[in-house]
């Protein structure tokens, strides 16, 4: 990711539309003072949101907006948008290139107010997502992806805690510990939510269980209230018949006084017997509807419960539904634990449901007969009217027949004792009627006692059902206890097995390293031995050479001191001399000697480090200085132009005549420079000032103008290595002893420290042992713990199902009886 183009519009002394673009890699922004440089950078911070607008240089971001100068009319608003390459999606955008835009518009409405807009890929957006965006890209306006004026002062000055503070700003150390203090405080939220929603599930189990009771109350009552309206059905319809063979009795006197009405004599008596019958009929009638009205009042008072019921399930099923929102915003394992404990309480909602419909079924059937009883009664009621139609007529036939009373008294006597008979006969249907209803009402009563003892059944059976669930998990929990133990044993025994031959694997491998570790130490106390004896020779040999080769190379004592350690291993990292590490053409030497002068002594190393460890070595022993050329830290040597032009027209430079390894370049040119070889001195001459030259014969004419020659003695030290002797034999062979001796060294360290873990593990193994002993025997009792459990619960168990079954069989003996009872009524 990086940013490609910066489009800026009325932004500041920008009072066009201008496009910046950026390349990859540096880009460099020059010009005069004043020409808008710094405004590019204000730009990019612009856009980036800085929390303050001093940050970019303006007191309030209306003052961002170009002005119009002196002589034009100032912009209303401006713009600024960054074109980031996000081909390696750095930013959470799903586009190779995202553009992040900001709009800054004076308010027309209010006087020096202002609208500010964000925009991602020309799409609105907000100040909110645009940080989101650069977080994830670890880029902020208050961070140091951009380095202003004073920063690096500020940065270099302040303590060692706020460089830190910076540095975890940048690596994106601080937005993650945000992210993770944000998210603590959300888990924590979402913890206590969640305790509040187990609350409230909780009170809602204790609504849905007290519903559940009501609902199978209800269905008890309706069941109930169905029998008592079918035995009052049955009942009516008997009476109902009853009456109705009345009616045809009545109807029958009726036709048979009209057929007699020619004698007279029977027709009073019988005028009064079908008055009495229709007295009774009303009577019956009144009963009728009174049973009637009590069922209308049942009815009623069903349709409130069920009113009541619903109201109670749409309250439940509201609450569950705000829940299971609350639930889906906050997530987590826990909350798919809770949607499955929801889903549970659905099911129970639609057997709910399913208890509701059968109800309203019941209804329905309950309206369906009471419909048919009130058709019922309608037809009782027309018999009524024509019962009262005919009496209107019996009552002027009396009223015609009163003369004729009169005259048959003696008649009237024998009617009398008829009468008499009859309302005998009417006593005694009273009699059954009463007698039946006694009866209904013990049946009622017996109904009762069943229905009761059946309910007192069920809840023993839902009690004993629910604690062979309980102890079929306990048994399951003890099962699951037991079977682990008994794993765990046969692991330990099997472990333990396997840490006996561990054990001797370990023993062994001991002894074998022990074995190896004497070896190798009588082969280090002869290699010391070897070591001393070549150390001996060599000083020897040295002592004889020193003088000589010293003498011969013309070296000082201090590089001589450095070469010896050198030969002898002392020092690691010396290469040598330049004088050593270079081979010239003997028509050159002269020259080449002379341009390099006393530099020729210099020592080659490896890094600084070995040049500080040879100071350290001259300066302890007082033997002199040295001059050390370290290669790591030699600087890139480049000519002069003027020695560039030279060069044409001469033998060349001084260092393209020494024949020398090229990894060695950067010491040789610290050597020779830029110095330039020529054949004469009057050549020389011709070229001289601000160019370094040596002739073949040995002038030197400085950069200076300085000319140095005449007679030149003959330099002791020569470039080429030296003379193979039987000196570096010996100091081979003592390089190679004390070579192998480290590599001895180094392997004693390393069985020496795999004996001692070794031993520690030999140690933890028999101390596991005695561990594993004590884990076996608690093992062994927790075992037979649970299998004690597990017999309890098993005999539990066959308790609990034994007093279940007996349960059953009553509840069968009483749904037995109620069936009697109902085809009975």
């Amino acid at each position: 990711m990086f940013l490609k183009e910066i489009q800026m519009e009325n932004f500041k002394s920008f009072g066009r539309k201008i496009t910046v673009p950026f390349l990859r890699g540096y880009t460099a922004i020059t010009g005069p003072n004043g020409s808008g440089k710094s405004n590019i950078a204000d730009a990019i911070l612009f856009v980036l949101g800085p929390k303050s607008s001093k940050a970019i240089r303006a007191g309030k971001l209306t003052d961002l907006i170009w002005n119009g100068g002196k002589d034009k009319k100032g912009a209303d608003s401006c713009q600024v948008s960054l074109l980031f390459d996000n081909s390696d999606r750095q930013i959470p955008v799903e586009a190779d290139e995202v553009k992040l835009t900001r709009y800054v518009g004076l308010s027309p409405s209010v006087d020096g107010g202002y609208n500010s807009y964000f925009y991602i890929n020309d799409r609105k957006s907000s100040l909110s997502e645009f940080d989101s965006l650069l977080a994830h890209a670890r880029i902020s306006a208050e961070g140091y992806n951009l380095v202003q004026q004073g920063d690096v002062q500020k940065i270099v000055s302040m303590s060692s805690i706020e460089r830190r503070r910076i540095l975890d700003n940048i690596a994106g150390i601080t937005k993650f510990d945000d992210d993770i203090t944000q998210a603590e405080g959300k888990r924590r939220e979402t913890e206590e939510n969640l305790e509040r929603i187990r609350i409230i599930l909780d009170e809602i189990d204790k609504q849905i269980k007290q519903l559940e009771a009501d609902r199978d109350g209800a269905l008890k009552y309706k069941e109930l209230n169905g029998r008592m309206s079918t035995a009052k059905a049955q009942l009516a319809y008997k009476n109902r018949e009853l009456i109705e063979r009345q009616i045809v009795g009545t109807k029958e006197q009726i036709a048979k006084h009209e057929a007699d009405k020619a004698n007279g004599r029977m027709s009073t008596a019988k005028a009064q017997l079908a008055y009495k019958n229709r007295e009774l009929i009303e009577q019956q009638i009144v009963g009728t509807k009174e049973q009637i009205a009590k069922h209308e009042a049942d009815k009623a008072k069903l349709e409130g419960q069920k009113a009541e019921l619903r109201t109670l399930f749409d309250a439940a099923v509201a609450r569950l539904n705000e829940l299971e929102q609350e639930m889906a915003e906050r997530g987590g394992e826990e909350a798919k634990q809770l949607k499955e404990k929801l889903d549970g309480l659905r099911i129970e909602r639609a057997r709910a449901t399913d208890g509701t419909e059968t109800s309203k079924e019941v209804l329905k059937q309950l309206r369906v007969e009471a419909g048919e009883a009130n058709r019922e009664q309608a037809k009782i009621q027309k018999e009524t009217d024509a019962l009262a139609r005919e009496r209107e007529k019996v009552d002027a036939r009396v009223g015609e027949l009163d003369e004729q009373i009169k005259a048959a008294d003696k008649d009237l006597h024998e009617v009398d004792e008829l009468a008499s008979k009859s309302d005998a006969k009417v006593l005694g249907i009273q009699k059954q009627i009463i007698a039946l209803n006694n009866e209904i009402d013990q049946v009622e009563e017996r109904v009762k006692g069943i229905v009761l003892e059946g309910d007192r059944t069920k809840e023993a059976m839902s009690r004993l059902e629910s604690e062979i669930t309980q102890i079929e998990e306990s048994r399951k929990a003890y099962q699951v206890e037991y079977d682990d133990a008994d794993w765990q044993l046969k692991e330990l025994r099997t472990s333990t097995k396997e840490s006996g031959k561990s054990l001797e694997k370990l023993q062994q491998e001991f002894h074998e390293k022990r074995a190896e570790e004497a070896k190798l130490a009588k082969e280090q106390a002869e290699l010391q031995t070897a070591i001393l004896s070549l150390t001996r020779q060599y000083a020897q040999l040295k002592a004889e050479a020193d003088v000589a080769e010293n003498m011969k190379r013309g070296y000082t004592s201090a590089v001589s001191a450095i070469l010896e350690c050198r030969e002898t291993g002392s020092i690691k990292g010396i290469h040598g001399t330049v004088a050593q590490l270079a081979h010239v053409e003997t028509q050159y030497e002269t020259a080449i000697v002379t341009a390099a002068g006393a530099r020729m002594q210099a020592i080659i190393v490896d890094d600084d480090s070995v040049a500080a460890q040879a100071i350290d070595y001259l300066k302890k022993r007082k033997i002199g200085r040295a001059t050390f050329l370290p290669l790591t830290k030699m600087l890139v040597g480049k000519p002069r132009g003027k020695a560039i032009l030279v060069a044409k027209e001469c033998l060349g430079f001084a260092i393209d005549l020494c024949h020398f390894d090229e990894k060695y370049r950067d010491a040789f040119f610290y050597v020779f420079g830029d110095t330039l070889v020529v054949q004469t001195l009057d050549e020389a001459r011709k070229w001289m000032g601000g160019v370094r030259l040596v002739t073949i014969e040995g002038e030197l004419i400085e950069a200076s103008g300085a000319m140095i020659g005449g007679d030149m003695e003959r330099s002791t030290v020569k470039f080429g290595p030296s003379v193979a002797s039987e000196m570096e034999k010996i100091a081979e062979k003592l390089r190679e002893a004390q070579a192998h001796g480290e590599t001895v060294a180094n392997r004693l360290d390393e069985l020496r420290k795999a004996l001692l873990d070794l031993e520690g593990e030999i140690k933890d193994s028999g101390g596991r042992s005695g561990a594993v002993e004590v884990k076996t025997s608690t093992l062994e009792s927790k075992r037979r713990e649970f299998a004690a459990k597990l017999a309890t619960a098993d005999k539990d168990l066959r308790d609990r199902k034994d007093r279940f079954g007996e349960a059953q069989t009553t509840a069968v003996r009483i749904e037995e009886d109620l069936t009697k009872f109902t085809k009975g009524s």
